[in-house]
């Protein structure tokens, strides 16, 4: 069941370019992360202050190119954006290389100014997959 919800996940993400929409959902499942339960389904995603574009923005200015590597491509990176709107946990979720990963992991860890998930009129932590893109020169 967990690969299934995994999979339709991460497709509506690919989908659409960006997050996920799952608002109308009202299911009430949850997962335990690191002795925390996380909901997987919520009424309202957590937003990073200025949107998608303010993330991409953000990722360029402070993203390095690993040295040691030669791949172009995508690392899709899930965090979860804790109740109070902090990245608690990061990690790769599609993996370009290990170097890109490693950076991909560091940059991801600093976004801050996130606007938690609500369920029930309640911030929640909730997953959310940062797509950070490498280009060589």
């Amino acid at each position: 069941m967990r690969k299934y919800l995994l999979a339709i996940a991460f497709l509506s993400i690919c989908i659409t370019g960006a997050r996920a929409n799952i608002s109308s959902l009202k299911l009430n499942e949850v997962k335990q992360v690191n002795d925390t339960t996380i909901d997987c389904f919520i009424e309202k995603m957590p937003e990073y202050k200025g949107g998608e574009s303010a993330i991409n923005e953000f990722i360029d200015k402070n993203l390095v190119y690993p040295k040691e590597s030669h791949a172009e491509g995508k690392v899709y990176v899930r965090i979860v954006v804790s109740e109070k709107g902090r990245v608690r946990e990061a990690e790769v979720f599609r993996s370009l290389d290990p170097y890109c990963d490693k950076e991909a992991i560091r940059v991801v860890k600093m976004l801050s100014n996130w606007t938690p998930a609500v369920m029930n009129g309640v911030n929640v932590p909730c997953y959310y997959i940062v797509v950070v893109r490498f280009k060589k020169g």
